[in-house]
């Protein structure tokens, strides 16, 4: 093509079998602002392509059959957007920490054996697969890394060095093997969204009462005994869900969470209803949603057990009753 008008600066094709660079993507390269080539077999990336892509922003190859990705990927400097999931990808070249424009980067369903080490990734990394072990390093450099999804893994625990990522807003630690955080998670002042689901956490450490910014914590099906006593400082909290724990309490400072909407404490070992829950149900108008099915509750009538509803109108009724929250306060104190 001749005219500069009609140099194409997109090529995608996916699903063709490619098993090398087509020749027009070579011929483009200087022009291409998005190449897609997923759902083939290729193997690598080559290096003289990685030279010449000086304007790429969007880059996809996944569902490829890519074993490594070369260092040359730091010449793509103008990338925005990286999607590499479903290959064979055993780590991820610290080099992708030079990528500066980096908004996005999809390496999920690899073969991780771990992280890199000192990358300076500065907004997303997506879910990464199989880890079993993230070096204390490689954390030291993600200062303005927002989203952190490690969902899905084998971590058994998690590296001091998680404190560093000091704009972190979203930390997803879902079905892993952890029994336990780091204090240093006290850090992440910035961050709203943590979620710890499916792991065999014993205890929240109290420092989890730092994180000021904290809108959702779900530690949904764990081994939890009880609950940090300092919740109150979590004054933007607006989901708790805690189910499918062993807790047989929660601390009195729950009652003056005032912005949460859902509490989710069904399927633990609560034998009678917290009085604070009760003077919590009656103060805050946010909460919406209280699940307490499924405990052992004798303080509540059989037929009100029966479902969460008949549980919340049970809850309701002992609310309109002054005697019901006055008087089972005042046999706590």
């Amino acid at each position: 093509m001749s005219s500069s008008t009609t140099t194409p600066t997109t090529i995608k094709l996916s699903g063709t079998d490619l098993t090398s660079i087509p020749h027009e993507v070579y011929q483009y390269a200087e022009h291409l602002d998005t190449l897609e080539l997923p759902n083939n077999r290729l193997t690598e990336l080559p290096l003289d392509l990685t030279t010449r892509l000086t304007r790429l922003a969007r880059l996809s190859l996944s569902w490829n059959q890519l074993p490594s990705l070369p260092p040359a990927v730091a010449h793509l400097e103008a990338l925005r957007e990286l999607r590499i999931t479903d290959n064979l990808l055993t780590t991820l070249p610290p080099e992708l920490g030079r990528l500066c424009s980096l908004e996005f980067l999809n390496a999920s369903y690899n073969q991780y054996v771990r992280l890199p080490i000192r990358t300076t990734l500065t907004l997303t990394l997506v879910r990464a697969g199989r880890i079993s072990h993230v070096d204390e390093l490689s954390f030291a450099s993600l200062s303005r890394l927002r989203t952190l999804i490690l969902s899905v893994n084998q971590l058994e625990r998690l590296p001091h060095s998680i404190g560093n990522l000091a704009s972190l807003q979203v930390l997803s630690l879902a079905s892993n093997r952890l029994a336990s955080l780091p204090d240093s998670i006290a850090a992440l002042t910035a961050l709203q969204t943590l979620t710890v689901t499916w792991n065999r956490l014993q205890q929240l450490p109290e420092h989890v009462c730092s994180l000021v910014s904290l809108r959702t914590l779900d530690v949904y099906s764990n081994q939890l005994t009880q609950l940090p006593c300092d919740l109150s400082r979590l004054s933007s909290l607006t989901v708790l869900s805690a189910a499918r724990n062993h807790l047989h309490t929660v601390p009195e400072s729950l009652r003056e969470l005032t912005s949460l909407r859902t509490l989710l404490l069904d399927y633990n070992d609560f034998h009678a209803i917290p009085p604070c829950i009760l003077a919590m149900k009656r103060a805050n108008a946010n909460l919406a949603t209280l699940l307490m099915v499924h405990n052992p509750l004798s303080d509540v009538p059989p037929e009100h057990k029966l479902s969460n509803q008949t549980l919340q109108d049970y809850l309701a009724k002992c609310c309109a009753e002054s005697t019901c929250g006055t008087g089972s306060e005042s046999t706590t104190t």
